[in-house]
Protein backbone atom coordinates (compact mmCIF):
# COMPACT_ATOMS: atom_id res chain seq x y z
CA UNK A 1 0.00 0.00 0.00
CA UNK A 2 1.16 3.52 -1.22
CA UNK A 3 0.47 6.56 -1.58
CA UNK A 4 2.33 9.27 -3.56
CA UNK A 5 3.54 12.48 -1.71
CA UNK A 6 4.86 15.69 -3.71
CA UNK A 7 8.21 17.50 -1.90
CA UNK A 8 8.87 20.61 -3.80
CA UNK A 9 8.27 18.99 -7.80
CA UNK A 10 9.37 15.50 -7.04
CA UNK A 11 6.81 12.31 -6.56
CA UNK A 12 7.40 10.39 -3.91
CA UNK A 13 6.07 7.04 -3.27
CA UNK A 14 6.02 6.48 0.44
CA UNK A 15 5.77 2.72 1.71
CA UNK A 16 3.10 2.12 4.67
CA UNK A 17 4.83 -0.36 6.97
CA UNK A 18 3.35 -1.56 10.33
CA UNK A 19 0.77 1.47 9.96
CA UNK A 20 3.63 4.29 9.49
CA UNK A 21 5.02 5.81 6.90
CA UNK A 22 8.68 4.93 5.58
CA UNK A 23 10.60 5.84 2.15
CA UNK A 24 13.00 3.86 0.98
CA UNK A 25 16.58 5.27 0.89
CA UNK A 26 16.04 6.02 -2.94
CA UNK A 27 13.32 8.43 -2.09
CA UNK A 28 15.02 10.32 0.92
CA UNK A 29 18.10 10.33 -1.88
CA UNK A 30 15.85 11.75 -4.28
CA UNK A 31 14.47 14.61 -1.25
CA UNK A 32 17.96 15.16 -0.03
CA UNK A 33 19.16 15.85 -3.85
CA UNK A 34 22.15 13.22 -3.68
CA UNK A 35 23.25 12.31 -7.10
CA UNK A 36 23.47 8.46 -5.54
CA UNK A 37 21.50 6.26 -3.33
CA UNK A 38 24.91 5.25 -1.65
CA UNK A 39 25.37 8.38 -0.15
CA UNK A 40 21.99 8.02 2.41
CA UNK A 41 23.41 4.69 3.01
CA UNK A 42 26.76 6.06 3.83
CA UNK A 43 25.06 8.51 6.47
CA UNK A 44 23.15 5.47 8.16
CA UNK A 45 26.36 2.71 7.97
CA UNK A 46 28.26 5.96 9.82
CA UNK A 47 25.85 6.65 12.39
CA UNK A 48 23.70 3.45 12.84
CA UNK A 49 24.17 3.25 16.55
CA UNK A 50 21.39 6.25 16.70
CA UNK A 51 19.02 5.14 14.62
CA UNK A 52 16.11 2.22 17.03
CA UNK A 53 14.56 -0.45 15.23
CA UNK A 54 11.61 2.00 14.78
CA UNK A 55 13.38 4.27 12.65
CA UNK A 56 14.48 1.82 9.75
CA UNK A 57 13.99 -1.32 8.97
CA UNK A 58 14.59 -3.64 5.29
CA UNK A 59 11.54 -5.20 3.67
CA UNK A 60 11.03 -6.92 0.54
CA UNK A 61 9.99 -4.47 -2.35
CA UNK A 62 9.18 -5.02 -5.38
CA UNK A 63 11.02 -3.52 -8.56
CA UNK A 64 10.06 -3.51 -12.23
CA UNK A 65 13.18 -4.14 -14.02
CA UNK A 66 13.10 -4.61 -18.04
CA UNK A 67 9.39 -6.63 -18.58
CA UNK A 68 10.09 -8.36 -14.89
CA UNK A 69 8.90 -7.84 -11.34
CA UNK A 70 11.92 -8.70 -8.65
CA UNK A 71 11.58 -8.69 -4.91
CA UNK A 72 14.27 -7.21 -3.51
CA UNK A 73 15.65 -5.74 0.08
CA UNK A 74 15.39 -2.48 0.48
CA UNK A 75 16.21 -0.44 3.64
CA UNK A 76 13.46 2.29 4.32
CA UNK A 77 13.24 4.89 7.30
CA UNK A 78 10.38 5.57 9.06
CA UNK A 79 9.91 9.61 9.48
CA UNK A 80 11.86 10.21 12.11
CA UNK A 81 14.63 8.02 10.60
CA UNK A 82 14.41 10.62 7.55
CA UNK A 83 14.22 13.64 9.62
CA UNK A 84 17.42 12.15 11.43
CA UNK A 85 19.43 11.35 7.71
CA UNK A 86 18.41 14.84 6.87
CA UNK A 87 19.85 16.46 10.14
CA UNK A 88 23.29 14.64 8.93
CA UNK A 89 22.72 15.18 5.16
CA UNK A 90 24.60 18.39 4.11
CA UNK A 91 23.22 19.64 0.88
CA UNK A 92 21.46 23.01 0.37
CA UNK A 93 18.04 21.33 0.78
CA UNK A 94 18.68 19.36 3.75
CA UNK A 95 16.49 22.17 6.02
CA UNK A 96 13.97 22.47 3.98
CA UNK A 97 13.42 18.96 3.40
CA UNK A 98 13.62 18.50 7.97
CA UNK A 99 10.71 21.20 8.03
CA UNK A 100 8.86 19.08 5.18
CA UNK A 101 9.36 15.39 7.31
CA UNK A 102 8.12 17.37 10.13
CA UNK A 103 4.82 18.72 9.41
CA UNK A 104 5.08 14.92 7.84
CA UNK A 105 5.14 13.40 11.43
CA UNK A 106 2.63 16.21 13.17
CA UNK A 107 0.35 15.62 10.79
CA UNK A 108 0.75 11.42 11.26
CA UNK A 109 0.42 11.80 14.73
CA UNK A 110 -3.07 13.80 14.77
CA UNK A 111 -3.86 11.17 12.14
CA UNK A 112 -3.38 8.38 15.07
CA UNK A 113 -4.81 10.22 17.99
CA UNK A 114 -8.02 10.93 16.21
CA UNK A 115 -8.51 6.86 14.64
CA UNK A 116 -7.43 5.61 18.81
CA UNK A 117 -10.04 8.26 19.85
CA UNK A 118 -13.35 6.47 17.53
CA UNK A 119 -15.46 4.43 19.26
CA UNK A 120 -19.07 3.26 18.08
CA UNK A 121 -22.46 3.81 19.22
CA UNK A 122 -22.57 -0.09 20.38
CA UNK A 123 -18.95 0.24 22.40
CA UNK A 124 -20.66 2.96 24.09
CA UNK A 125 -23.71 1.46 25.39
CA UNK A 126 -22.53 0.77 29.00
CA UNK A 127 -21.09 4.53 29.30
CA UNK A 128 -24.52 5.63 28.55
CA UNK A 129 -26.01 2.93 30.71
CA UNK A 130 -24.15 3.95 33.70
CA UNK A 131 -24.90 7.83 33.03
CA UNK A 132 -28.07 7.17 33.38
CA UNK A 133 -28.15 5.29 37.08
CA UNK A 134 -26.14 8.37 37.66
CA UNK A 135 -28.78 11.30 36.94
CA UNK A 136 -31.36 8.76 38.92
CA UNK A 137 -29.31 8.86 42.07
CA UNK A 138 -28.02 11.55 42.33
CA UNK A 139 -30.79 13.80 40.70
CA UNK A 140 -29.06 15.38 37.93
CA UNK A 141 -29.41 16.37 34.51
CA UNK A 142 -28.24 14.29 31.47
CA UNK A 143 -26.16 17.25 30.47
CA UNK A 144 -24.33 17.76 34.10
CA UNK A 145 -23.28 14.34 34.30
CA UNK A 146 -22.24 13.71 30.50
CA UNK A 147 -20.18 16.99 31.52
CA UNK A 148 -18.13 15.47 34.43
CA UNK A 149 -17.15 12.40 32.08
CA UNK A 150 -16.18 15.31 29.63
CA UNK A 151 -14.11 17.54 31.96
CA UNK A 152 -12.71 14.25 33.67
CA UNK A 153 -11.43 13.21 30.18
CA UNK A 154 -10.60 16.38 28.31
CA UNK A 155 -12.77 15.59 25.38
CA UNK A 156 -15.80 17.83 24.35
CA UNK A 157 -18.19 14.50 23.72
CA UNK A 158 -18.23 10.84 24.84
CA UNK A 159 -17.20 10.21 21.02
CA UNK A 160 -14.01 11.51 21.53
CA UNK A 161 -13.36 9.10 23.81
CA UNK A 162 -10.20 6.59 23.03
CA UNK A 163 -11.40 2.60 23.12
CA UNK A 164 -8.80 2.79 26.02
CA UNK A 165 -10.69 5.53 27.85
CA UNK A 166 -14.17 4.05 27.65
CA UNK A 167 -13.91 1.26 30.34
CA UNK A 168 -11.93 3.93 32.54
CA UNK A 169 -15.10 6.19 31.83
CA UNK A 170 -17.61 3.78 32.88
CA UNK A 171 -15.45 2.44 35.84
CA UNK A 172 -15.65 6.65 36.97
CA UNK A 173 -18.97 6.92 37.00
CA UNK A 174 -19.74 3.98 38.67
CA UNK A 175 -17.54 4.98 41.17
CA UNK A 176 -19.08 8.16 41.63
CA UNK A 177 -22.64 6.38 42.29
CA UNK A 178 -20.89 3.87 44.49
CA UNK A 179 -18.69 6.34 46.90
CA UNK A 180 -20.25 9.63 45.99
CA UNK A 181 -16.75 10.98 44.47
CA UNK A 182 -18.15 14.15 43.66
CA UNK A 183 -19.46 16.85 45.84
CA UNK A 184 -23.01 16.41 44.62
CA UNK A 185 -24.14 15.12 48.36
CA UNK A 186 -27.35 17.69 49.24
CA UNK A 187 -25.85 17.64 52.58
CA UNK A 188 -23.21 20.15 51.59
CA UNK A 189 -25.31 22.36 50.16
CA UNK A 190 -26.23 25.28 51.88
CA UNK A 191 -29.71 24.38 54.54
CA UNK A 192 -32.25 27.26 55.09
CA UNK A 193 -30.28 28.39 58.58
CA UNK A 194 -30.58 32.14 59.41
CA UNK A 195 -28.14 34.22 59.13
CA UNK A 196 -26.80 37.67 59.90
CA UNK A 197 -24.72 39.98 57.96
CA UNK A 198 -21.44 39.31 58.88
CA UNK A 199 -22.19 35.71 58.33
CA UNK A 200 -23.42 36.60 54.26
CA UNK A 201 -20.06 38.81 54.23
CA UNK A 202 -18.14 35.67 54.77
CA UNK A 203 -20.19 33.97 52.05
CA UNK A 204 -19.72 36.42 49.62
CA UNK A 205 -16.20 36.33 49.74
CA UNK A 206 -16.19 32.66 49.99
CA UNK A 207 -18.05 32.81 46.73
CA UNK A 208 -15.18 35.23 45.21
CA UNK A 209 -12.47 33.14 46.18
CA UNK A 210 -14.61 29.87 44.29
CA UNK A 211 -15.04 31.91 41.71
CA UNK A 212 -11.30 32.71 41.03
CA UNK A 213 -10.68 29.64 41.42
CA UNK A 214 -12.74 28.44 39.05
CA UNK A 215 -11.05 31.20 36.87
CA UNK A 216 -7.51 30.01 37.51
CA UNK A 217 -8.95 26.38 36.59
CA UNK A 218 -10.08 27.64 32.80
CA UNK A 219 -7.10 29.78 32.58
CA UNK A 220 -4.70 26.25 33.27
CA UNK A 221 -6.80 24.64 30.67
CA UNK A 222 -6.28 27.88 28.34
CA UNK A 223 -2.69 28.21 28.63
CA UNK A 224 -2.14 24.18 27.78
CA UNK A 225 -1.28 23.28 31.33
CA UNK A 226 -4.21 20.91 31.95
CA UNK A 227 -2.71 18.08 31.71
CA UNK A 228 0.58 18.86 33.24
CA UNK A 229 -1.45 19.87 36.38
CA UNK A 230 -3.57 16.35 36.06
CA UNK A 231 -0.49 14.36 35.82
CA UNK A 232 1.11 15.99 38.11
CA UNK A 233 -1.57 16.69 40.70
CA UNK A 234 -4.24 14.58 39.78
CA UNK A 235 -7.03 15.41 37.77
CA UNK A 236 -9.76 15.19 40.59
CA UNK A 237 -8.55 19.17 41.86
CA UNK A 238 -9.82 20.28 38.70
CA UNK A 239 -12.38 18.73 38.14
CA UNK A 240 -13.91 19.95 41.75
CA UNK A 241 -12.90 22.86 40.58
CA UNK A 242 -15.48 22.77 37.59
CA UNK A 243 -18.74 21.22 37.31
CA UNK A 244 -19.21 19.97 40.96
CA UNK A 245 -17.86 23.82 42.21
CA UNK A 246 -20.49 25.57 39.67
CA UNK A 247 -23.53 23.45 40.70
CA UNK A 248 -22.49 24.52 44.01
CA UNK A 249 -21.86 28.16 44.02
CA UNK A 250 -25.35 28.28 41.57
CA UNK A 251 -26.47 26.76 44.71
CA UNK A 252 -25.10 29.39 47.73
CA UNK A 253 -25.69 32.27 45.34
CA UNK A 254 -29.72 31.48 45.17
CA UNK A 255 -29.65 31.24 49.22
CA UNK A 256 -27.18 34.46 49.69
CA UNK A 257 -29.66 36.27 47.50
CA UNK A 258 -32.87 34.90 49.42
CA UNK A 259 -31.49 35.40 52.93
CA UNK A 260 -30.43 39.24 52.19
CA UNK A 261 -33.55 40.23 50.97
CA UNK A 262 -34.88 38.57 54.58
CA UNK A 263 -32.13 40.38 56.61
CA UNK A 264 -32.63 40.93 60.15
CA UNK A 265 -29.82 42.31 61.45
CA UNK A 266 -30.94 41.62 65.16
CA UNK A 267 -31.23 37.41 64.54
CA UNK A 268 -28.69 35.09 65.12
CA UNK A 269 -27.07 32.55 62.39
CA UNK A 270 -27.24 29.12 62.74
CA UNK A 271 -24.73 26.42 60.38
CA UNK A 272 -25.62 22.86 60.56
CA UNK A 273 -22.55 20.80 60.97
CA UNK A 274 -23.04 19.35 57.72
CA UNK A 275 -22.51 22.83 55.80
CA UNK A 276 -19.82 23.79 58.06
CA UNK A 277 -17.82 20.47 57.51
CA UNK A 278 -18.42 21.45 53.14
CA UNK A 279 -17.31 25.09 54.30
CA UNK A 280 -14.09 23.77 55.68
CA UNK A 281 -13.26 21.27 52.98
CA UNK A 282 -13.66 23.55 50.15
CA UNK A 283 -11.16 25.86 52.22
CA UNK A 284 -8.63 22.86 51.95
CA UNK A 285 -9.15 21.81 49.33
CA UNK A 286 -8.98 25.17 47.73
CA UNK A 287 -5.70 26.07 49.44
CA UNK A 288 -3.86 22.84 48.69
CA UNK A 289 -5.13 23.76 44.92
CA UNK A 290 -3.48 27.18 45.06
CA UNK A 291 -0.08 25.79 46.54
CA UNK A 292 0.41 23.13 44.12
CA UNK A 293 -0.33 25.03 41.18
CA UNK A 294 1.56 27.68 42.16
CA UNK A 295 4.38 25.93 42.84
CA UNK A 296 3.98 23.67 39.61
CA UNK A 297 4.30 26.89 37.58
CA UNK A 298 7.04 29.05 39.56
CA UNK A 299 9.08 25.70 38.73
CA UNK A 300 8.07 25.71 35.35
CA UNK A 301 8.78 29.31 34.72
CA UNK A 302 11.94 28.62 36.40
CA UNK A 303 12.81 25.35 34.03
CA UNK A 304 12.43 27.60 30.64
CA UNK A 305 14.42 30.12 32.05
CA UNK A 306 11.82 33.14 32.72
CA UNK A 307 12.46 35.05 35.71
CA UNK A 308 10.16 37.69 37.11
CA UNK A 309 11.98 40.71 35.60
CA UNK A 310 10.96 38.97 32.25
CA UNK A 311 8.20 41.12 31.43
CA UNK A 312 6.39 37.89 31.07
CA UNK A 313 3.66 37.25 33.95
CA UNK A 314 3.32 34.22 35.83
CA UNK A 315 -0.29 35.05 36.10
CA UNK A 316 -1.66 31.65 37.14
CA UNK A 317 1.16 31.51 39.89
CA UNK A 318 0.46 34.92 41.17
CA UNK A 319 -3.42 34.28 41.07
CA UNK A 320 -2.71 31.12 43.20
CA UNK A 321 -0.85 32.80 45.94
CA UNK A 322 -3.74 35.38 46.50
CA UNK A 323 -5.64 32.05 46.35
CA UNK A 324 -3.94 30.37 49.16
CA UNK A 325 -3.52 33.36 50.86
CA UNK A 326 -6.31 35.07 51.01
CA UNK A 327 -8.50 31.78 52.47
CA UNK A 328 -5.61 31.94 55.16
CA UNK A 329 -6.57 35.70 56.06
CA UNK A 330 -10.07 35.41 55.95
CA UNK A 331 -11.01 32.09 56.64
CA UNK A 332 -8.82 30.33 59.29
CA UNK A 333 -10.63 31.85 61.91
CA UNK A 334 -14.03 30.33 60.78
CA UNK A 335 -12.23 26.53 60.35
CA UNK A 336 -10.37 27.10 63.75
CA UNK A 337 -14.14 27.60 65.20
CA UNK A 338 -15.39 24.64 62.95
CA UNK A 339 -13.00 21.68 63.52
CA UNK A 340 -13.48 21.07 67.47
CA UNK A 341 -17.17 20.67 66.78
CA UNK A 342 -16.67 18.37 63.62
CA UNK A 343 -15.46 14.70 64.09
CA UNK A 344 -12.62 13.50 65.66
CA UNK A 345 -11.67 11.74 62.29
CA UNK A 346 -12.26 15.13 60.06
Amino acid sequence: MSNQLTFKTTTLNPVIHNGQTYFTSSDLATMLEYANVDSVTKIYNRNSDEFTSDMTDTVKLTVSKRSTNLQTSTRIFSLRGCHLIAMFARTKVAKECRKWILDLIEKEIANQQQAERKTTVDERTGLRQAVSMLVSKKGLLYSDAYNFVNQRFNVQHIDELSSEQLPQAVEYVHKICLEGELITDPRYMVQENKCDEDTLQLLAKMYHFCNEAQEMRQKAIDTGMYNAINETLGGHFLHNFGMPLKCTMKKARAYFNNEVKKLDQNETVTIDRDTAKAVVQYINKSRLFAQSTEQVHRELFDALGITRFSGIKNDIAATAYDLSHEFNYWLDDFSNQVRPRLPCNF
